[in-house]
């Protein structure tokens, strides 16, 4: 649907006229030569609570190591090939039943 901009329903109707035609806008005079104000001058500034600035710490030491100990998978890997690792089920179920009552 449109709405021509001549409908009436704007009484003025010099902004009837001109919707819908690109709007431009020339700086002021007084704008050219504003001089800012004391009261103006700001600055922000921002700190990390000693946890955040352990955890930003902690993500860079993470950030900087492997994501796995290349050693301990070949290791493991070569238990499960030879069958000399044994997986207890029991033991696994309890571990991920701890994890989901901490949700």
């Amino acid at each position: 649907m449109t709405i021509p901009p001549t409908n009436g329903v704007n009484s003025n109707s010099t902004a009837a006229a001109n919707a819908g035609k690109a709007r431009t806008s020339t700086p002021s005079p007084a704008s050219d030569t504003a001089v800012p104000s004391a009261n103006t001058q700001s600055s922000d500034n921002v700190s990390l609570s000693t946890t955040g600035q352990q955890f930003s710490k902690f993500a860079a030491e993470l950030s900087n190591s492997p994501a796995e100990d290349p050693e301990r998978v070949a290791s493991v890997r070569a238990s499960l090939n030879s069958g000399q690792y044994a997986i207890d089920p029991d033991a696994i179920a309890a571990k991920l039943l701890d994890q989901d009552s901490n949700f």
